[in-house]
């Protein structure tokens, strides 16, 4: 987004009230995103402003990524402590821990056979 029209927090404040009712459609790549809030988060040296004036920032970034208020959150702690945001990697929705080895779940296998594949409770 070709945002350098907006020099100031006044300049943000002002492009947010006009732009109340229009929705945004950002690439949902999250690198790209990334990059983008850690510009902002530079130029405007958000750590080193005014509590009102962070809030008109945190809101422009809201408004302009999608992200939640308290993914945000986690973004500008993020960015505060390593100077840095990156994608988090995260493990799969079915990496659970594996409580059977392979060699348990032969044995499981075998067990089940020589009692005629009994249920699973029973065995």
């Amino acid at each position: 987004m070709n945002d350098s029209r907006l020099n100031t927090i006044e300049h943000i404040r002002e492009f947010l009230e006009g732009t109340a009712n229009v929705d945004f459609s950002i690439p949902a790549d999250a690198s790209r995103l990334h990059a983008f809030v850690a510009t902002v988060i530079k130029r405007y040296r958000y750590f080193q402003l005014p509590k009102r004036q962070r809030g008109v920032l945190f809101a422009y970034l809201q408004r302009l990524t999608g992200y939640s208020r308290q993914h945000l959150s986690r973004l500008l702690a993020q960015y505060r402590e390593t100077k840095t945001l990156k994608p988090q990697n995260r493990a799969s929705r079915t990496s659970f821990f594996c409580r059977y080895r392979r060699e348990d779940r032969v044995l499981l296998a075998e067990m089940d056979s020589l009692h005629d594949t009994l249920s699973g409770p029973a065995t």
